[in-house]
């Protein structure tokens, strides 16, 4: 009661600051544009893309693609300019509605926050391209099918993760025909490096789309919501992880196996947790693309439970008639679409009071296997360390946070003290 007393109060902090005036996104500038324009004011987006990564959209799709409308032979969409005061307040009244589920599933409820129009309008939603040979994305009509949803970026030193991390979905069970894959393209991509990223793509999905600017979680959000609503049903099953996450289903079989007996009770979505895998010495060592990444990160830890850098809860899957936060941590309901100005690709449509969704978890939490800690990852770390640090509230927690991460590894030669207790190390066996 008091958990819900404490949320009810701050929810109300947050809708009463929004709801003193209209808010929402002001039209961001797309990197693919600034770009272009400091090359050849000239030029077409479309042009310039295929000159300097050999990708183009594919002609035949037409005017518009997933919600996204042609404009300058790229595909572009933004989010709606205002956000209205009444929407705002029907927001507030559906977040009021939804404190009395238990605190069990409240923990897995994203708490909406101020999406200012300042905070928006920083968004790089840059633009989409559908490549030749691809097709729009239009839902099935067959029994309930289970969807893979996931961005993927073609620089960094996450990339050789991707053939394995697809595989391990596919062998799940997930079909190729239904893993929704977007690329992430921005001006530090060459096209070598994208040319490898496509081709691992293509090994495992029949559908990838290429976005192209900034990346950040809410233009991901953005962007995964047109193409979840333009493909998935609300009987589907959606399935939504990073590159560097592995589900762990256990005993449980394959996904379209375990998620058939969670339709047989009712359940609506599964929860995970970070399992963070390790290699045997604790150091950041270099991943090799052609040998198992379980068997050259065999330790399983509870290192983000230790050293936390952010939420270690994950979704790990829900039905088509639900959508997830930023970061895909908690369950997003209609009010964080409304107050983004996102209502337009939601499933939920406005928030009303006639708006209810029941939430029915699977009863255990499983593991979300997370292959972060290998080479690579410390320069990453540092930059957030030193970005977020500079910053005031939340953000400074979260710089400091990185910045003891940091201090943890120059304190242990570059490695994480896999011997520490308090990490839970354990050595497990290769799937």
């Amino acid at each position: 009661t008091l958990l819900l007393m404490l949320a009810a109060f701050f929810c109300g902090i947050c809708f009463r600051d929004m709801a003193q005036t209209e808010s929402g996104p002001s039209t961001s500038f797309s990197q693919l544009a600034k770009m272009k324009t400091n090359s050849d004011p000239k030029e077409g987006l479309g042009r310039y893309a295929w000159q300097r990564w050999g990708v183009k959209s594919e002609s035949s799709l037409g005017q518009s693609v997933n919600g996204y409308n042609l404009d300058d032979g790229v595909y572009q969409d933004f989010p709606q300019a205002f956000v209205k005061r009444e929407v705002l307040r029907s927001a507030r009244i559906y977040r009021e509605q939804t404190l009395e589920v238990s605190p069990t599933v409240l923990g897995f409820v994203d708490s909406v926050v101020i999406a200012s129009r300042r905070y928006m309008g920083r968004i790089d939603y840059g633009y989409m391209i559908f490549p030749v040979g691809k097709q729009k994305l239009r839902p099935k009509k067959a029994p309930p099918q289970v969807f893979l949803s996931t961005l993927l970026t073609a620089e960094g030193f996450s990339v050789v993760l991707i053939d394995q991390f697809l595989g391990h979905y596919s062998n799940l069970g997930i079909s190729r025909n239904n893993m929704l894959v977007t690329i992430n393209v921005n001006e530090r991509v060459n096209k070598a490096g994208l040319e490898k990223v496509i081709q691992a793509v293509s090994r495992h999905s029949a559908y990838y789309d290429l976005f192209v600017g900034n990346w950040s979680s809410e233009a991901l959000t953005f962007h995964q919501a047109h193409k979840l609503i333009s493909s998935v049903r609300s009987e589907d099953w959606i399935v939504t992880v990073d590159s560097d996450e592995f589900h762990d289903l256990q005993h449980y079989g394959s996904y379209p196996e375990f998620l058939s007996k969670c339709d047989d009770v009712g359940i609506n979505f599964v929860r995970g947790t970070f399992v963070d895998r390790l290699a045997e010495s604790g150091e950041l060592v270099r991943m090799n693309a052609r040998e198992s990444v379980q068997s050259q990160f065999p330790l399983a830890c509870s290192l983000s439970k230790v050293l936390p850098t952010g939420s270690t809860k994950k979704i790990m899957a829900y039905k088509g008639g639900l959508r997830i936060n930023r970061g895909h941590h908690r369950l997003a309901l209609c009010d964080f679409y409304d107050v983004r100005g996102y209502t337009d690709v939601s499933p939920y449509g406005p928030c009303s009071l006639s708006t209810e969704v029941q939430l029915v978890p699977y009863p255990s939490v499983l593991g979300v296997h997370h292959f972060k800690w290998m080479k690579g990852v410390e320069e990453a770390t540092r930059y957030k360390a030193t970005r977020y640090s500079n910053m005031s509230g939340r953000s400074k927690e979260t710089g400091e946070a990185y910045t003891r991460l940091v201090e943890h590894l120059e304190d242990n030669d570059m490695r994480f003290n896999v011997s520490d207790a308090r990490f839970g190390c354990k050595l497990v066996q290769p799937n």
